[in-house]
Order: C-alpha cells, then structure tokens, then sequence
C-alpha cells in the first residue's frame, strides 16, 4: 500500500474511510483533523504535539477491553503519525492495557 501524506490542511476523517473502516501507512502534519469520529489506536500510532479540543483526558479516551476482537463505529489506526495537529471532536479508543500509556502522553487536558 502507498504512503498517504497530508500536510498543513484540514482534513476530514470521514472523507478518508468512505470505502475502508481502516487508516494505514499515513502521516499527518501540522493538519486539522476533524471528527465526529472514534480513531482505535491499534500498530504503530504516533502522536506528537498534538492539541485536542477534549474537555479532559476522560472525554478523550475511550478504554477497550482487550477480550473485545471488534469494535463497531471505530476508524482503525495502523502506522500511523500525526505531529502537530490540532483534533476537533475525535476521541481516541486503546485497548484497555494501552490506554494508560495513551492516556500519559496527555498531561496538559
């Protein structure tokens, strides 16, 4: 599969899984990433000063029992990164072991 790039622009996540329920291999920098949407963080997703327009870390994310093989409504997240983005009504989903370690890198909500 190709590479996807988006840089400097807003970019909506429902124009990206209109035939996929999945995002693999993409680099987003310095965008917009603009919800409604649910990203499941499941291979190699990096997320680097980002903003996020959350409330808190609670509203944010969304623990996923590991027991749990699927979950509906969710965009898949394989390799990807985003650096210095700004996120607009997205929530970010972990496997319930993942997500303190999610959860860490956001100690300014």
């Amino acid at each position: 599969m190709q590479r996807r790039e988006y840089r400097n622009q807003a970019v909506r996540i429902a124009d990206l899984t209109v035939t996929t329920v999945d995002i693999v291999d993409t680099v987003f920098d310095n965008c917009e990433v603009v919800g409604p949407a649910v990203l499941l963080t499941l291979e190699d997703v990096q997320i680097s000063r980002c903003n996020f327009d959350a409330p808190d870390v609670d509203a944010l994310i969304w623990p996923v029992p590991r027991r749990r093989t699927r979950v509906t409504g969710t965009v898949g997240l394989y390799r990807v990164s985003f650096t210095e983005c700004m996120f607009r009504r997205i929530g970010l989903a972990a496997h319930e072991d993942a997500a303190p370690l999610l959860r860490a890198t956001f100690t300014d909500l």
